[in-house]
């Protein structure tokens, strides 16, 4: 059980430590001092969104449903 734990946090830790769009959008507004708050929290709030969205089984529902990709996207 706590080597699943541990290769979890392994794993959201390097998804995190990676510079993607998000990152570098949210750092370069911070450079800028404009909008630093706003940006950072909703930024957070998407991330919470697709997590919980990837964790509560949205891929299965898909796979269930795949007429529902047309609305998503």
């Amino acid at each position: 059980m706590i080597l699943i734990f541990l290769k979890g946090m392994a794993l959201g830790g390097s998804l995190i430590v990676a510079i993607g769009l998000q990152n570098a959008f949210i750092l370069r507004q911070g450079i800028k001092n404009r909008h630093i708050f706003p940006a950072a929290l909703t930024a957070s709030v998407i991330d919470v969104m697709l997590i919980g969205a990837g964790v509560w089984g949205f891929g299965y529902l898909i796979e269930q449903q795949p007429d529902l990709i047309k609305w998503i996207t």
